[in-house]
């Protein structure tokens, strides 16, 4: 087996992507999501994206990043990590020493660049999964053999829009709402600096570039919550997926109102005005907030894993 860095042996995006939905059988990665992923992603590097191949068959696929350009407030902070966004190897070739390689390879090249810490994966916004899903069982068995271990949890929920309704006590929740002043409705570009603005300082600059990519997507958007032009609370759809839901936050001072059940109807409305039937709600910790959903079909479970370096 030779195994070569991305920069040394070209090969198509195209391919790439449909080496990976062979060997990520669990995952759905579209040419969308890749786009999104690899050549979209500022940080991109082909220098950390490795190749494994047996004669001129490629056998797995190992692809790392650093946070060299964006978000710029998190560069110098997160200088001493690299993270795997994806080790692909598929069944037939799972019984040898390609994952072992293509890891090793990879730490040594981290190591050698001064990095102290390795993640899988939790690189919003330019990832395909949060984690690695625990039915994995091969990826996860041996990720923990290699002395990595479980940094965080978190869940997809998977929900059919045909069930979507409104609740009665949502609509309540909205009309006391709405007498106090209170605003709901979807912004246009135009607003696009202070919403990012807003968001970035209220939660996160990574939730700050996913409001920014919703309002630019055909298929996405951005609700708010507002009164006398203060914003209380957002929620986006469709930024990094056109079937994608969140992120979503109420400003602390104005929670308890149901401010946040309401954006989050709201989005679901649009989306499934758009006609897209079954939606993902991503990397989310909240259990009690989304089960409220009718349509729940499936909450796929992820560990966020890390290795510390010497």
């Amino acid at each position: 087996m030779k195994t070569y860095s991305l920069s040394e042996k070209e090969l198509e995006h195209e391919e790439l992507r449909l080496f990976l939905n062979k060997a990520l059988e669990r995952d759905f990665i579209t040419r969308h999501m890749f786009g999104r992923v690899i050549s979209r992603d500022p940080n991109f590097s082909k220098d950390l994206v490795y190749l494994a191949y047996e004669g001129k068959e490629l056998v797995g696929v190992l692809i790392g990043v650093y946070r060299v350009k964006s978000p710029p407030q998190y560069v110098e902070r997160e200088k001493h990590v690299a993270w795997i966004k994806a080790l692909a190897v598929p069944r037939e070739h799972r019984g040898g020493k390609i994952f072992d390689e293509l890891l090793e390879v990879y730490l040594n090249r981290v190591a050698e660049d001064g990095k102290t810490e390795v993640r899988f994966s939790d690189f919003a916004s330019w990832y395909f999964y949060p984690g690695l899903d625990i039915h994995y069982e091969y990826y996860l068995s041996k990720f923990l053999e290699k002395g990595f271990t479980k940094a965080d949890e978190v869940v997809d929920y998977e929900v059919d829009l045909m069930h979507l309704h409104y609740p009665e006590r949502v609509k309540k929740r909205e009309e006391k709402a709405v007498k106090e002043g209170i605003v709901f409705r979807e912004v246009d570009s135009v607003e696009e600096n202070r919403v990012v603005s807003w968001v970035t300082e209220k939660f996160s600059a990574c939730w700050g570039i996913e409001a920014s990519m919703a309002i630019h997507e055909p298929e996405g958007g951005v609700w708010i919550a507002e009164k006398d032009g203060d914003m209380l609370g957002f929620s986006v759809y469709g930024g990094l997926e056109p079937n994608w839901f969140g992120p979503i936050g109420v400003d602390p001072k104005a929670r308890g109102k149901g401010l946040g059940t309401i954006l989050l109807c709201k989005c679901l409305e649009s989306l499934r005005l758009r006609g897209y039937r079954y939606i993902i709600i991503p990397w989310t910790h909240h259990l009690f907030f989304y089960t409220q959903l009718e349509g729940v079909k499936g909450v796929r479970h992820y560990w966020i894993l890390k290795k510390g370096l010497k």
